[in-house]
């Protein structure tokens, strides 16, 4: 009996005017989302190890028909959607690949333009994927240059690259597999392999899933950003493509120009993204080299620049990340790879607002060496009454702290005791993250490094 596919989905949107390797490239963005989006519990029923977007070519897969697209009947309108199933194992036995955001949303390769309103749009993404891409092997490029002696044309070198190498990647998207072999054949010196470029756009397209997930930590659609460097747009523009940056700021208040009181009185002068004026060596540092003067940041004479002030913030996050991460690796804690990202993000904003001890990474390191959900705990008091356990309170010392506990009871504390109510709100959102880190969902925090030497500000400019 012949096997009669309904609508394939080639074909559909061939007719809408879509290449093959466009919607290729959707296809598998698309699968790299709704992976990255399934909860852990959700991924072992599926038989998805944790490694499968690394290790697995799904152009590949889709070709060999181990993901099949398959019509939805309900489809609406004009546009035919589909139900998306995978074969894990390639054993021919396919499980269905569910939405995790909209499980009764079907797929689409066709996309809308989104509205100018939104900051990000989905083309200011993929720009920002490649852009990602394009920094991991700046080393070995770096010393090319040096060795042929060409260092003090590196800046132009570089560009030229990296617009060649978007040129290619969009060339082939638009005109499919034959007609860039073909094209390459007249071009010396070039080598070109269709399978390189498959890896290559697949590692894109994950950090293209990246950003459109991580639009979850703000909350606003697209508004989403990618830890990795600063890019400078112009003389006077300075945007952090960087999850911590956004997430950390926005915790902060924003970029303030102005010196200000943490608490009216308590003498804890911020600054910019909430530089500590007082106690950060860096901050210090950083504000002397690019010839601010302290005290007059405090009496109001002067104000900072907000490119000066990002790039100081992103500096003090690195080092805040490699802090945190050794600290917490005496604990058992691994704060590296995609897996711990959303961990990774709650514990480098508390070490940011000075906000981690030693009782947070003992409750920690517990969880993840007994796997005991009762050192997770709850967003609760520990007695279950809104009871604060301050530390002169004699149980302070024999209650097993828990992670998400003791984010309530210190958030609870400075609210009550301080008056500072943001670090409760704070610590709440802090508490989301590593609950959502739990569930086993993570993003793609593949470049989790601070290079100065790409690019930062100067005194004077």
């Amino acid at each position: 009996m012949t096997n009669v596919v309904l609508k394939p989905i080639m074909k559909e949107y061939k007719k809408l005017g879509m290449s093959e390797d466009e919607i290729l490239a959707d296809m598998v963005l698309s699968i790299q989302n709704r992976i990255m989006g399934l909860s852990q519990k959700e991924r072992d029923e599926l038989g998805l190890k944790n490694d499968f977007l690394d290790s697995n070519n799904l152009y590949e897969m889709i070709r060999d028909k181990h993901i099949q697209f398959h019509y939805n009947k309900r489809s609406a309108g004009n546009l035919p959607t589909y139900n998306i199933s995978i074969d894990v194992e390639r054993d021919g036995y396919f499980m269905d690949l569910p939405n995790p955001f909209d499980p009764n949303k079907s797929y689409s390769p066709y996309k809308k333009d989104f509205p100018r309103a939104y900051a990000v749009t989905p083309q200011k993404i993929k720009e920002m994927a490649y852009q990602e891409e394009w920094k991991v092997n700046f080393d070995e490029r770096n010393e090319q240059y040096d060795n042929k002696g060409l260092g003090k044309y590196k800046r132009e070198l570089e560009y030229l690259r990296f617009h060649t190498f978007k040129l290619w990647d969009n060339w082939i998207i638009n005109n499919g597999k034959q007609a860039f072999e073909n094209a390459s054949k007249i071009i010396p010196y070039w080598d070109f392999n269709y399978d390189d470029w498959e890896e290559q756009s697949q590692k894109i397209l994950a950090r293209e899933s990246a950003l459109n997930q991580v639009y979850r930590l703000t909350g606003d659609e697209y508004e989403t950003r990618l830890y990795g460097g600063l890019i400078k747009d112009g003389d006077q523009i300075m945007k952090q493509e960087n999850i911590l940056f956004r997430y950390i700021s926005d915790n902060e208040g924003g970029f303030h120009a102005k010196a200000y009181e943490t608490a009216k009185g308590n003498g804890d002068w911020t600054i910019g993204h909430g530089l500590s004026l007082k106690t950060n060596d860096t901050v210090k540092q950083e504000l002397a080299r690019l010839n601010y003067n302290i005290d007059d940041l405090i009496d109001g004479k002067t104000s900072i620049k907000y490119i000066d002030s990002a790039f100081i913030a992103s500096k003090v996050m690195e080092e805040m990340y490699q802090t945190v991460k050794g600290e917490a690796a005496k604990y058992g804690v691994d704060l590296t790879g995609n897996r711990n990202s959303y961990l990774t993000i709650a514990v480098v904003d508390m070490a940011y607002q000075g906000m981690i001890g030693p009782r947070f990474y003992k409750a920690l390191g517990k969880y993840i060496e007994t796997g005991d959900e009762k050192y997770l705990g709850s967003f609760d008091s520990y007695t279950g009454e809104s009871e604060i356990i301050y530390g002169t309170d004699e149980r302070y010392n024999t209650i097993q702290p828990t992670i998400l506990n003791e984010l309530w009871n210190d958030g609870m504390a400075n609210k009550v005791k301080r008056n500072m109510g943001g670090i409760f709100v704070r610590n709440e959102s802090r508490a989301e993250k590593i609950q959502a880190w739990n569930n086993g969902q993570h993003t793609n925090f593949t470049h989790m490094d601070f290079n100065d030497t790409v690019w930062k500000p100067e005194a004077g400019e």
